[in-house]
């Protein structure tokens, strides 16, 4: 299989299996845009160091307030990432792979293990 067909593969696999759940529990009032799912949408983000949507902004943040008056000191050590970030990125461990003489196919097999294709990313 081709570094292309795998992609699309995934990718359609990835937004299906991550939709399917997501719509299922999402009230009518609050369904989150599918261009925001694959992070190709524009949502708001709160945040200086760290990008996250104003919901889980306000939870985080009341969260580190919490853990600190037990001396805990929490942060984020990653958050949002748009489509073309995750692509940049994708890319990137590519070519490093191709580079160190891995095939095209071991090359994705290595990248999947810790990194997920543009399109299916949590950090959308």
């Amino acid at each position: 299989m081709n570094r292309r067909t795998f992609i699309k593969s995934a990718t359609v696999s990835g937004v299906t299996l991550s939709l399917l759940p997501t719509l299922a529990f999402q009230s009518a009032e609050k369904i989150i845009p599918f261009n925001e799912l694959i992070g190709k949408g524009n949502p708001s983000l709160f945040g200086s160091n760290f990008k996250l949507k104003k919901e889980a902004h306000n939870a985080f943040i009341k969260m580190k307030t919490d853990a600190l008056k037990s001396n805990l000191n929490i942060k984020i050590v990653s958050s949002y990432r748009s489509f073309d970030d995750q692509k940049r990125i994708w890319e990137r461990k590519y070519k490093k792979n191709l580079n160190q003489g891995m095939s095209p196919t071991q090359s994705i097999q290595n990248i999947i293990q810790y990194s997920t294709i543009p399109g299916t990313s949590r950090h959308h």
